[in-house]
């Protein structure tokens, strides 16, 4: 049995207390309040449990040193440092404090906001406390459940368009073919929305292409002098390259004069061109097919500069430009096929 307390040091009311009077069998400590009975069965805890902390927790604010504890029992001492207790009591200790209400008796008075209104149990015993606890930690977790549970629910409902219920949209089937609905009910939409617009909106009309001719400018662009020998044509070539600008034109109507003169003379000189091998070349480059080609060439240039002369090509590109504006619009409020 526990005889007495050989010293009590720094823990809560106690400084130092040392050769406390013997208990017997029966022993009332009587005191007013905060003069340490309660800090005595912290002791008499501590003591019975093994539990450490119950005493370190006590330590006197004022003092640098740690509880300390030599309690005889039995005719031996058992002493009490920072590490714990030296010796394990091995006979039952227990008090009916405050502490022993909260840990063994469960009132129901404290009542959380998660807690059913009006709760009011009585559970005795550690492992009913224990049960009880677990009860009350699972029925918060349900309430807390519950309030995330609703606040999806409400944060759907703003999300669902119609009369749906929550259930009813979360079991919607994947529609094929969605968004293109979605894409030209949104076109619907615009154009009711704008109708105004869309009623003075322009439609569509028919642009004329500037007649050019094609085929025949294209069989220009592929044909050549085939009756001209390929060695007239390098040496007028590379005489007229000698001569400059315009050296062509001067050299085939000077051709041209001295065909007209008696006795092939030189409209410039007035010899003879007979033994001439470049008036030769001449002949031949600056022949008949060649001046049908250059009035072919003059003929495609004619027509070109009707077709697309003046304000005619600016005209149809902005013609085209205001088609291309009318596309857009229109391709906003109905389907278009692509250009």
């Amino acid at each position: 049995m526990l005889e007495s307390f050989d010293i009590i040091r720094n823990v809560g009311r106690y400084e130092t207390v040392s050769n406390t009077p013997s208990f017997g069998k029966l022993t009332l400590v009587y005191s007013e309040n905060g003069k340490g009975k309660t800090t005595l069965c912290a002791v008499l805890r501590s003591l019975a449990t093994g539990d450490a902390n119950t005493l370190l927790e006590r330590r006197r604010l004022a003092s640098s040193q740690p509880p300390t504890v030599v309690a005889k029992i039995d005719g031996n001492s058992i002493a009490f440092s920072p590490s714990g207790w030296n010796s394990e009591y091995s006979k039952p200790v227990l008090v009916f404090d405050e502490t022993f209400v909260n840990d063994n008796v469960f009132s129901g008075l404290s009542v959380g906001a998660g807690q059913r209104k009006n709760l009011h149990e009585l559970v005795l015993g550690a492992q009913g406390v224990g049960f009880q606890q677990t009860v009350v930690q699972l029925t918060n977790e349900i309430a807390e459940l519950h309030n995330t549970l609703r606040e999806k629910q409400s944060n759907l409902t703003k999300d669902i368009i119609g009369r749906l219920t929550p259930e009813e949209f979360c079991n919607l089937q994947n529609e094929t073919g969605l968004e293109k609905a979605i894409v030209a009910a949104a076109k619907t939409v615009a154009v009711i929305e704008s109708s105004s617009t869309v009623a003075a909106a322009k439609v569509f009309e028919s642009v004329s292409i500037p007649n050019t001719e094609q085929t025949k400018i294209r069989e220009l662009l592929g044909s050549s002098l085939e009756d001209v020998h390929q060695e007239s044509v390098n040496a007028v070539t590379q005489h007229v390259k000698a001569l400059g600008s315009g050296a062509e034109a001067w050299i085939s109507q000077g051709s041209s004069f001295a065909s007209d003169l008696k006795d092939n003379e030189c409209p410039f000189c007035g010899e003879s061109l007979d033994s001439s091998a470049m008036f030769k070349h001449y002949e031949t480059y600056f022949s008949a097919a060649y001046e049908k080609h250059l009035r072919e060439i003059r003929e495609c240039k004619e027509i070109w500069e009707k077709s697309f002369g003046g304000d005619t090509l600016a005209g149809f590109v902005g013609r085209m430009g205001e088609l291309k504006s009318r596309y857009e619009f229109w391709n906003d409020h109905i389907e278009l096929p692509e250009l």
